[in-house]
This record gives C-alpha cells, structure tokens and sequence, in this order.
C-alpha cells in the first residue's frame, strides 16, 4: 500500500464528489464532506495486498473510492475463508477505530484499489467538530458489528458458504432484539420463519398450565437455530421461547429460506439434519458442564455489604472447573484502559466497544461473574440484562422489601424465575435460618441459599451450584426397607462425596430431611429412629388402617417447626393429588406438613388436605423422582438411589379366591391345619401404589436422566417393619460403598 503522487492525488472538489459515494457519507452538508476531505490522505492498494489484518491494532479508517476488496475471516481452527466482497463506497476499520481493540477481519485487494484514509487523530477531531458523524459511524458500526457476527456464524454451520450468500442472507434476514424475559414465539404460534441466535441466549420457557412445577428449560446460543424444524414442517411451534438476557436475533423468513433451499439443496441440507437430530434427542438431556459456559451476575441488595471474601473464594473455585474472570466496573475501566468505559450507555461508541469486548470475554472463559455496583447505575443494570444468572444477596436479617433495582427488572424475572436465585448471608454462628418466606414472598427467584459467613462447606455448596455442578441425591420410597438410605449418606460421607441437594418421595421424604437440615450420617440415623419409634397406631379402617396421629406428632417433632425455604439444603418432596390426580413438587411451606402427605400410603394413612385437594404418597406416580432434581440441577451430577425389590410378590402356592384373615393367622400356628401362604397386606398394598411409576422410572434410567442408580435391596423385610433402622441401614451401606467408590473414583475433580 502505497500513498498517492501529488500529481495524481484528486483535487478538494474531486474528493468531496467522491466521498459522496461512499455510504457512510452520503447524507452529510457539503461543509461536513469540505473538511472530510481535507482531513483524508489517499493510497493504492495492489491486488492480493494486506490492509488490514485480523486481529492487529487498529489506526486508521478506510474507505473505498475505487476499485474493490474482499474480507477473509479466520475461524477457531484457524481456517480462512472469504466471507464479503466490498465494492466502491464501502468502508473498512470503523468498528475497532471508533470503539478500540483490534480489527475482526482480514481485508486484502480483490483488484487494484484506491481508498481515503483517515487517522484515528484526524476521526476523532471530525466527531467532536461534527457529532452526526459520530452518530453515523455508530450506526453503521452497530449495523457492521451484527453482519459480522452474522457471517462469523454462518460459516461456522456451512462449510461451504460464500460471500455471495452471505450477502444474500444480510438482506434477507430481519433483526430482532429482545430484552431478558421476552418472548421469541409462543407454543401455538405459526412457524413462519426460522431463527439464528446472534448473541445473548434463549431458552424454552413453561407455560400457564404448568402449576408452578420446576422446569428445564433447554439453552440456545450464539450460533444456534431455533424454530427451524416446525418451518419445515409447516407446524405451528410445539414450545415457547424466549430471551434468557438481551439477545441479538436473525429472523430467516420462510420464503427466504424455501428460495436456498431450491437453488442450494446442498448447502441447506445441513440445516435440515441438525434440524431432525435435534428433535429426536431426549426431551430432558442436559449439555454437561464440561461444554457449558455461564455468566453469573452478583447484585448485592444493600450498600456496604462486603462480598470481598466470598467473591475471592468464588473465583477461587470456580477456576478449579474452568479459566473464571470476575468483573467489577473499576476493573473493566482499567483492562479496557478508558475511565466510565462500563457506565456507558446504549447507543454510545464506548458502549458498542464495551459489548463487543464483554462478548469477547465470554468467549475466552467457562465462567464470567459480573459484580454489580450496590447503587443505581448503568453497569448495575448492564450485568442483569448481559447475564445468564442474576444471584441476589442479602443479610437473612436485613429488610426483606424488594430494591428498586429489582423493581426495574421485576418484570424480566416474572417472565424467567430460572434466571435469578437469592442468597441469604447468615452470622457464622446460626443454628437454623427461619423467616425465609418474608423474602420469597417478595419476589420470584429459582431457589434460595443459605450462607454462614466463614463456612467454607456453605460457600462450596453454593459455588457447585452457580457452577452447573451441583451433587444432588433423590431417595425413592419403599416403606422401612428406605432405611437403606441412611446407609448410602454414611457412604458417601465416607468417600468425602458432598451433597448439595436432596429430595425425595414417600419413606425417601423424611429421611432427606437429615442432611438438609445439616446433619452428619451418624446423627440423620439417630434422627431417623427417633422420628419412627412407636408409629402404629390402629384404629377403626374407616379412613385407614392407622389413625397417623404417632407419624404426625413423630415428624413435626422431626421436622422442629422448620419451612423448606429454611432448610440449609435445597430441598423437594413429591406427593399424589389425587383430586387432580397428579404429582405435586413440594419446594416451599411447612415441611411437617408436606413430608407427612409424601409417606400417606393410602389405605394405611389419611390423606392429607392442601387448600382442599387431597394428597397422598407421592410413590403413585413417582416414586424415584429423578426428573424432578434433573429440573432443579439441569447440568450438575444426581446419585438415585431405589430401595425397592427389582419385582413384586408372587404366589408361592394356590389359595382360595376368598380368605378369612383370621383362618391365614390360624394357620401359621396350629400344626393341624395346613399353612395358608399368601403376600402380606403390606407388600400387595406397596408394590400395587407404585406399580403406576415403574414405567416412567424405566424411561428416566433409559434416558439417563441420573449419573448414577443404585438399586438396593433389601429382602425379607415388610414394609412397616420400622424398628430394623440400624440393621437395615447397614445393608444400605453394604450394597452402595463399592458401586459409590468404584464412581467417586472416576469423577475425581468432579467436586472440589
């Protein structure tokens, strides 16, 4: 590249006719064009020659008045390619001049050029002396900075993509931006067109009918395409989805994409298989952590609340699963070496370079941790829209009223309960947090935390969970052999295997209350049989079997007046509402109250009432409910255990079709008469109530929606049998350690 003779450089008059051309510039007063000119230099550029080079310091801004030039991207393989083809008028440089950084592209002379030059001095003097070409330039670097990303994309998902299609696509597609919570297409709607994520994420959302019950919501990400398949099939869409956080879209019109398929068959056949394969991958699968990028925004609710030592141990572990950066705005000033850079706001040139090195960032790290400023500003309000996760903290003692930076979002957050969980600080010394419903109340969040200040176990748990890596347990139901339990947390606490989560059904209910509640496996046993010492209390077989008064005073002693929300774990039961006839997730409320309904085996308890539905052991329809912690822990690691037998009862000799239950009794101990040998009421009645659940738990296992099943079985035991906690509980312990060992050895890393 070479700078133009005098004698061939244009006259003043000549360059301003021909910076008319150049689409920048086209609709400035001649006076603006006047001093443009003046201000440019002009160069030649040889066929094949380098102007720019991807990835170097940008100084100057080109625009081209003759000639023509090709833009060259390199992909992550480190691959090149030529992407757009840039004819007189266009222009090169003016994202990374205007916004800092370095240039994204290659651009090379496709022929003998000639371009104008202007100097990042010589730009800015322009700017100041005339701010509609400020306001210019970030138009067209915003509009740049979406074409580019757009092409970036599209050739990451063909392979042979070409310019000329590329360019085809930029005119074809639509725009669409959507703030966090808002919906991309409702479950219903026709599919018209089909969607590229550009940046930000969506995520497929629950809908009215869904009662309030947890749910996974599948990602998509930059470079992902959404709604493709119900286009092709000319369906109307089978889901909702909408934006996890503020989220840049292309909207490919069916038309559009009807006209390549017909002309580039080839080309679109890879849209329609991912389309397909997609479809036919299992409803609930998780993306694993390991191929999992996340950013966490932490927004402290009251001023002066120092989270120094809990972001330090934070990013400390964080890093142990992969490269982590924490964001301040005074550190995002200084790497980016422009003081206010992360105050500014939209539709400034800071604010497009700011985006685009956030982007950047999130790209080159596992987890990005942005860190509110405790005070109304635009970097507050910046890390909740950029943010896949908003984590609010506060003092569990403080005031409970929402902030007025909830209040801006409120609505995002109504829309995504996923996308925001609270953290509650504690003093180092808490027996038990207690009031956790004042907050709830206030707000929507996914899940609440429980901290204590210096405890390194809490801040652990808390750091597995934000990281996607959570250990969850769920413990099924089975009557008193589900003692076996007790077993399995002495050998995962053996192994040093922690757990972050713990639901459970039936039996499986109230024996997860031990480690929720922040017991050891010695005392959640000592627990365990205290709570069940002296149940059976028989009465009159007009509602059931046993009057439950002994279970009921047994578990609210149990239980100690403690809400789920104030368990130190998270924590789920399941019960059957057999009004509705269906399952019931039990995540907040009297945790007496809930447990209590989740072991009702019907026939042998009363059912229990919740606002005039009856409920009862929720083992009739899911008696493992591995799904349910799948929801709440979509990337993180479930260890099921099943205590019940792999199959029912069987007849071991012909009996009468009508049986006196006095005559069976009999039998068995006068040796004249020849014994009658016939399933126990209990084991018919276990076995019948979870009959209905065995088919949806095979399809769990199939789909390997847990790490890890553990069946244990525990023979010979009835089902009320409950005075047999130690025994059975060692049994427990017997079948898991070596399968528990045999994994933790494995996973090694997999906690930290």
């Amino acid at each position: 590249m070479k700078p133009t003779d005098d004698l061939k450089r244009p006259s003043v008059d000549q360059l301003i006719e021909k910076i008319e051309a150049v689409d920048l510039f086209s609709n400035l007063q001649d006076t603006i064009r006047r001093d443009i000119a003046q201000q440019i230099k002009i160069v030649e550029l040889a066929p094949n020659e380098i102007l720019v080079r991807q990835g170097e310091d940008a100084r100057s801004l080109y625009f081209l008045l003759e000639g023509r030039l090709s833009v060259i991207l390199k992909d992550e393989s480190g691959a090149e390619r030529v992407v757009a083809d840039l004819p007189k008028g266009s222009i090169v440089g003016e994202i990374a001049l205007v916004v800092g950084g370095r240039r994204s592209a290659t651009v090379v002379g496709a022929e003998a050029s000639t371009l104008g030059v202007l100097t990042a001095a010589a730009l800015t003097r322009l700017m100041k002396l005339h701010p509609v070409v400020a306001s210019s330039i970030v138009s067209m670097a915003s509009r740049r900075l979406r074409e580019g990303q757009l092409a970036l994309h599209l050739v990451g998902l063909y392979q042979d993509f070409d310019p000329t299609l590329i360019k085809e696509f930029q005119k074809a597609v639509d725009w669409v931006t959507l703030a966090a919570g808002e919906p991309l297409f409702h479950r219903g709607d026709p599919a018209d067109a089909c969607y590229l994520v550009v940046s930000g994420r969506l995520r497929t959302m629950p809908e009215d009918d869904s009662d309030g019950q947890p749910f996974l919501g599948h990602d998509a990400t930059p470079g992902d395409i959404v709604g493709d398949l119900p286009m092709i099939l000319e369906e109307a869409h089978r889901i909702t989805m909408a934006a996890v956080r503020e989220t840049e879209i292309a909207r490919i019109p069916r038309s559009a994409f009807e006209d390549w398929v017909e002309r580039r068959p080839r080309m679109m056949l890879n849209l329609v298989r991912t389309a397909f394969r997609s479809d036919r991958s299992p409803a609930l699968a998780p993306d694993r952590p390991e191929k999992w990028r996340r950013s966490i925004a932490v927004v402290a609710l009251d001023d002066g609340l120092d989270l120094g030592p809990i972001l330090q141990r934070i990013e400390k572990k964080l890093a142990g699963y992969g490269d982590t950066i924490i964001l301040l705005s005074e550190k995002v000033d200084t790497l980016l070496h422009i003081p206010g850079i992360s105050q500014s706001v939209t539709g400034s040139p800071a604010n497009i370079r700011l985006l685009q090195w956030l982007d950047e960032i999130e790209k080159a790290h596992c987890y990005v941790v942005y860190v509110a400023d405790c005070r109304q500003c635009e970097w507050s309000h910046r890390v909740i829209r950029q943010a896949d996760h908003v984590l609010f903290v506060a003092e569990a003692s403080g005031d409970e009223r929402l902030r007025e930076i909830e209040l801006n979002h409120r609505l995002q957050f109504e829309k995504d309960p996923l996308r925001s969980s609270l953290l509650l600080l504690h003093a180092a010394d808490t027996a038990r947090p207690s009031k956790t419903a004042r907050w709830l109340d206030q707000r929507s969040v996914a899940a609440v935390y429980h901290l204590r200040r210096g405890n390194d176990k809490d801040l652990d748990r808390l750091t597995r969970i934000l990281a996607g890596r959570a250990i969850s347990l769920v413990l099924g139901g089975g009557g008193a052999r589900g003692f076996a339990h007790l077993g399995v947390l002495r050998a995962l606490e053996e192994l040093g295997v922690p757990v972050d989560m713990v639901g459970g059904t039936s039996v499986g209910a109230p024996i997860a209350i031990a480690p929720a509640q922040g017991m050891d496996a010695a005392q959640s046993q000592v627990a365990v049989s205290e709570a069940f010492r002296s149940l059976l209390d028989y009465t009159l077989p007009v509602v059931s079997m046993l009057s439950g008064r002994r279970i009921t005073r047994n578990i609210e002693d149990y239980a100690l007046s403690w809400d789920i929300e104030d368990l130190w774990l998270p924590y789920f039961c399941v019960t059957t509402n057999i009004t509705k006839a269906r399952s019931v997730v039990h995540r907040r409320g009297n945790l007496a109250r809930a447990v209590r309904a989740s072991v009702s085996i019907p026939g042998v308890l009363p059912p229990v009432s919740f606002g005039g539905d009856l409920h009862v052991d929720g083992g009739i329809l899911n008696n493992l409910p591995i799904d349910i912690m799948r929801k709440l822990n979509p990337t993180g690691t479930i260890l099921a255990v099943d205590v019940l037998p792999p199959s029912g009862p069987k007849a071991r000799s012909d009996y009468p079709l009508g049986l006196s239950g006095l005559r069976v009794l009999f039998s068995r101990f006068l040796p004249w008469l020849n014994p009658i040998r016939v399933p126990s009421i209990g084991s018919t009645i276990l076995a019948s109530m979870t009959i209905g659940s065995a088919g949806a738990l095979k399809r769990m296992i199939d789909d390997r929606l847990a790490d890890l099943y553990l069946n244990i079985n525990v023979k010979g035991v009835p089902m009320l049998k409950f005075k047999k906690v130690a025994q059975i509980a060692d049994i427990g312990y017997q079948q898991s350690i070596a399968p528990l060992r045999q994994w933790a050895a494995s996973k090694k890393g997999l906690w930290r």
